[in-house]
């Protein structure tokens, strides 16, 4: 099982880094990806916000020259043409894939189900690898150019779909006083789990794995910063 690393172009213009993931690429012991971090891959447009910390939000043309810049990067110092992507912060839109597919990306991996903030949602996004509508990332299309892979993510309970509608109700500004997602979490019975070492234990990891299992998800898919 070979995994994939996400670069960032603080990373991609590290030499000692890149000597490193260039081994990984000529041996094929790993892919390398691409990722975008808009404060710190150029070119710059001014302060960044909040708000303009996430790909989602920027503009087309400044997302665009974003990428080049970033892809260029990854292949001078690397040899490796990246051919899979992860925003900075994730969430995902139909532009954005369809500006990875104009590069010749192949693979996309910003989806990050059961999650929204002010600024973009992952609700409602399929649980496994899917082709995503250039109109709605969210939504399978008919296009072929690019897969989305979206990370492992559900509860400590088969039905996803019940546990989600009871978290985001017991975690609504209404009731998120009662602290009953907390309780919940701490008394086993609703846990709202990451396929990730930096959020979660092996013991709850486990738990979400069985759970993916029992519905059937073709692809397991954990996610760590290295």
């Amino acid at each position: 099982m070979r995994p994939t690393y996400f670069v960032d172009y603080a990373v991609a213009e590290n030499h000692q880094a890149c000597e490193m993931l260039a081994q990984f690429y000529a041996t094929r012991k790993a892919e390398i990806g691409a990722h975008l971090h808009p404060w710190c891959n150029p070119p710059f447009f001014g302060p960044t916000t909040e708000v303009e910390s996430h790909v989602i939000n920027l503009p087309y043309d400044q997302v665009a020259q974003k990428l080049d810049s970033l892809s260029a990067l990854i292949c001078n110092n690397t040899g490796c043409v990246p051919r899979s992507f992860r925003s900075g912060r994730w969430g995902a839109s139909g532009e954005t894939l369809q500006l990875l597919a104009s590069r010749g990306y192949q693979v996309d991996s910003s989806v990050y189900p059961f999650y929204k903030n002010e600024f973009f949602s992952c609700e409602g996004a399929p649980l496994f690898p899917y082709w995503p509508d250039f109109d709605d990332a969210l939504t399978p299309g008919e296009q072929r150019l690019l897969l989305e892979v979206p990370v492992s993510a559900g509860f400590n309970i088969a039905n996803f779909s019940l546990g989600n509608t009871i978290h985001n109700v017991l975690a609504s500004p209404s009731l998120s006083w009662t602290k009953s997602v907390g309780l919940l979490w701490h008394s086993h019975m609703l846990r709202k789990i990451y396929l990730s070492p930096e959020l979660t234990d092996s013991q709850n990891m486990c738990a979400l794995i069985d759970a993916c299992l029992a519905n059937n998800h073709p692809v397991i898919h954990m996610y760590l910063h290295s």
